[in-house]
């Protein structure tokens, strides 16, 4: 009656019933978190889940299998879920949890933590190995990323929907592709995908900038979804200036029962900031209002880091929610196919708003998190540096280096692919302002 004990609990809560988290890496850290503490105490540790079987076996039978590697160097996934159901039936529920646990076990096995610390990000970034170190990483995510021929594109791959991609290897999985409200289910295709940002499902969407004939599909997308913001990267090749997708002060531009109207256009430092109101013709007093950011300053992948302010502005923007306020509408990130830099800059996104929660990142599942999605957002080694470069930049950015000048990319020299190489010339910063906009600090 009188005996007191401690009880030590460790809650792991993004974990959804018969599902599998989201981010692999974040119960890797927790299974390593608790295991030093496990290991001094004689006594059982209890793991359940709501039945005790699922969640409660894939966590013991990563646990265990990661001890088994240390000591081994070996495991044996199968005979441990074996041996667990022999004792405990249904432990581990699904494939998915089975497959789940040799994704946890592979990623550790080849680059064990892959999350790092906000103040030690720069620091790790810049070390003689971290160019091998990101190599390593960007090749286990052809192991554990799903290729094109492996993914349901069924819609995008119909005859008639073809043309309305502007590259026949960037087309949208059909569990994540955007449908349009249309009666003709036929005709209800756009090449556009979800993407889940890092705490918030769907909070993105993903699309080429609209070919000739798919700008209607286009501007219906934004009403239905009630997009609230663009963030358009544009590399110049399809001659936005010239023939933009968006009206012009002086005229509106109606698809099909879509009005939009250009209310203001402001040339901001880095880019341009567009100001629409769209509205359906047959109810004009209902509005909605949506912001373009036209950023055509783009980090080259072919290695020039000279650009990178520009886009910490903008990660800088809508990681502290100055990017207009609203918070229920989703966000539209659009480059010329959909993937290339639109791949870069959500990656880039997901680590932000992570540091911003849990005071580190993880590039590699950021990145793993998008190529789920689409296979060909950050494809090139190239393309994997220059989100950790991004990353790096705005932390630096956000520590108040703005003043820091000609900074060299040695290590990231190191860590390109063969004609990808970064440059070599020295940058400048002068230019980039913390917090400012034009006209106003």
């Amino acid at each position: 009656g009188e005996e007191t004990r401690e009880v030590v609990q460790y809650h792991f809560i993004a974990w959804p019933d018969k599902k599998i988290p989201d981010d692999s890496s974040r119960l890797l850290r927790f299974i390593q978190k608790v295991t030093p503490v496990t290991e001094q105490i004689k006594n059982p540790v209890l793991v359940h889940c709501s039945a005790g079987i699922g969640r409660t076996g894939v966590y013991i039978a990563i646990d265990r299998e990661l001890k088994m590697l240390l000591k081994d160097q070996c495991v044996n996934i199968f005979n441990c879920c074996q041996d667990m159901r022999s004792n405990r039936p249904w432990m581990v529920q699904t494939v998915e949890q089975y497959l789940f646990i040799y994704e946890c076990v592979l990623e550790w096995s080849l680059c064990k933590d892959t999350f790092t610390d906000t103040e030690d990000f720069v620091k790790k970034a810049n070390m003689s190995e971290a160019p091998e170190r990101r190599k390593l990483e960007f090749s286990v995510l052809d192991n554990v990323v799903p290729t094109v021929d492996e993914l349901r594109q069924t819609q995008g791959k119909l005859e008639q929907n073809k043309e309305k991609n502007r590259r026949a290897d960037i087309i949208p999985q059909d569990g994540w592709r955007v449908i349009l409200q249309k009666e003709d289910t036929e005709s209800n295709y756009i090449n556009a995908s979800f993407v889940d940002g890092f705490v918030k499902p769907n909070e993105f969407i993903a699309t080429q900038i609209p070919l000739a004939h798919t700008k209607q599909d286009f501007w219906e997308m934004v009403y239905e979804y009630d997009i609230t913001t663009i963030i358009l990267l544009d590399n110049g090749e399809t001659n936005l200036d010239e023939t933009p997708y968006w009206p012009s002060r002086d005229e509106d531009l109606t698809y099909g029962a879509i009005v939009i109207h250009l209310e203001l256009e402001e040339k901001e430092d880095h880019f341009t900031k567009r100001n629409f109101t769209i509205h359906h013709e047959e109810d004009q007093d209902e509005f909605q209002c949506m912001f373009l950011y036209h950023l055509k300053e783009l980090p080259s992948l072919q290695g020039s880091l000279t650009l990178l302010d520009p886009v910490c502005e903008l990660l800088r923007m809508t990681g502290a929610g100055i990017l207009q306020d609203q918070t229920e509408g989703v966000t539209l990130v659009q480059c010329l196919d959909g993937a290339t830099m639109s791949g870069v800059f959500l990656s880039s996104k997901i680590c932000i708003d992570q540091i911003e929660l849990e005071n580190g990142t993880d590039v590699f599942q950021a990145v793993k998190r998008v190529r789920k999605i689409q296979p060909k957002m950050v494809e090139t080694e190239a393309q994997y540096n220059l989100v950790f470069r991004i990353v790096e930049r705005y932390i630096e950015l956000q520590n108040g280096h703005e003043e820091a000048n000609e900074v060299t990319y040695a290590n990231y020299r190191k860590g390109s692919t063969k004609g990808q190489e970064v440059g070599e010339e020295d940058v400048t910063y002068a230019n980039y302002r913390k917090g400012s906009t034009t006209g106003g600090e």
